[in-house]
């Protein structure tokens, strides 16, 4: 099936937006937010586990340290529209971490060198509630030391 220009512009456009609500919700610590960004099929690789679907998700997200602040930057992201309800994606994830001591420390954070560099690649999927991710998983390519 071939989409037209202008569907496949905006199944990529909608893929992209799902992945950019889900990191900034995690830097904006809306954890539920983060847990409904995924399908209830779907799968998180993160740190060496694999959270299945938004319990999984809520789970994890349960055990973060209250005072991390994160911000995770986005770029050279690459979207392919596989249809009009399936989409994958490709991007490099930058990630800037900083526990706050005491947790509601008042911004701005110290800043150091990003914490990783990361390759990511995900599964979108349009289901009836919008794009949800069916799979995502990162593989850093650099690491701060």
């Amino acid at each position: 099936m071939s989409l037209s220009e202008t569907a496949q512009f905006a199944v990529e456009r909608a893929a992209e937006r799902a992945i950019v609500k889900l990191w900034a919700a995690l830097d904006s610590k809306d954890y539920e937010g983060v847990a409904t960004s995924f399908a209830d099929d779907g799968v998180w690789h993160r740190q060496g586990k694999q959270l299945a679907g938004p319990a999984g998700v809520r789970a994890a997200m349960a055990e973060r340290p209250k005072s991390a602040r994160t911000r995770h930057v986005i770029s050279n992201a690459l979207v392919d529209a596989v249809d009009d309800n399936n989409a994958a994606m490709q991007f490099y994830l930058t990630v800037y971490q900083h526990t706050a001591e005491p947790a509601d420390a008042p911004p701005p954070a110290p800043m150091n060198v990003p914490l990783t560099v990361a390759l990511s690649k995900a599964l979108l999927r349009k289901g009836a509630s919008g794009w949800k991710i069916r799979e995502l998983k990162s593989a850093d390519t650099f690491r701060r030391k």
